[in-house]
């Protein structure tokens, strides 16, 4: 019985803790590096809602910066 409620905690704990936290990172990573393509969703259902919400804004705020200083570069 204990095995199976560890096992069960730790399935959980990855899917539910782990895995969101990690691909929050993933994104931040590849934002702080340039090489982030796609959008990230806010899922307001989410512990991580707070830090989504703020990746996300983050990320538009600098996809917005990166082509104005694109369209200056190319006047």
């Amino acid at each position: 019985m204990i095995l199976l409620t560890t096992l069960g905690l730790s399935y959980f704990t990855n899917k539910y803790i782990v895995k969101p936290i990690e691909e929050l990172n993933l994104a931040a990573e590849q934002i702080m590096g340039g090489t982030f393509e796609g959008d990230l969703k806010a899922d307001k259902g989410s512990a991580f809602y707070a830090l989504q919400a703020l990746l996300a804004s983050g990320d538009k705020v600098l996809r917005r910066i990166n082509e104005e200083m694109l369209e200056e570069k190319d006047e």
